[in-house]
């Protein structure tokens, strides 16, 4: 298995699945890129892990507040994937945040994205986010 990271590649003699988590900073937004993956277990389905997710979130966060589900496009071709959207805000550590969310579902794989920021939500912001939506290219077999 060859695993591609920012460094370079690994070549792995066994398969392995990726539940890793990177975090990106952008100090000029003032926003920062979370990607995380997992995989679904015992017959859960993409919506089972968002209701699990959110229930730990409104559990452990302070003044937790979630907007609805939405599908969005998630990728190069909007046409190609969909994934799943949630904005939210929470106190962590006595300081407010903001986030979107973005939940894609690829077999039993995830692939989650948090944009997150201390301030609301601007247009920009907003579009930001969008850009870095709209720009992932997924790997192909």
């Amino acid at each position: 298995m060859n695993y591609l990271i920012n460094e370079g590649t690994l070549t792995l003699p066994w398969a392995a699945e990726d539940d890793s988590v990177n975090i990106l900073k952008f100090p000029a937004l003032g926003a920062s890129l979370v990607v995380t993956r997992a995989v679904l277990r015992d017959n859960m389905t993409v919506d089972n892990y968002i209701t699990t997710q959110m229930a730990a979130l409104r559990k452990s966060m302070k003044n937790f507040i979630a907007g609805d589900r939405i599908t969005v496009p998630f990728s190069v071709d909007p046409a190609a994937m969909n994934a799943t959207e949630i904005h939210c805000e929470f106190e962590q550590q006595g300081q407010r945040l903001y986030q979107c969310l973005l939940i894609s579902q690829s077999g039993q794989s995830l692939l989650v994205l948090a944009w997150s920021q201390t301030r609301p939500f601007t247009p920009a912001d907003i579009q930001h986010w969008k850009d870095i939506r709209a720009s992932f290219r997924p790997v192909t077999a």
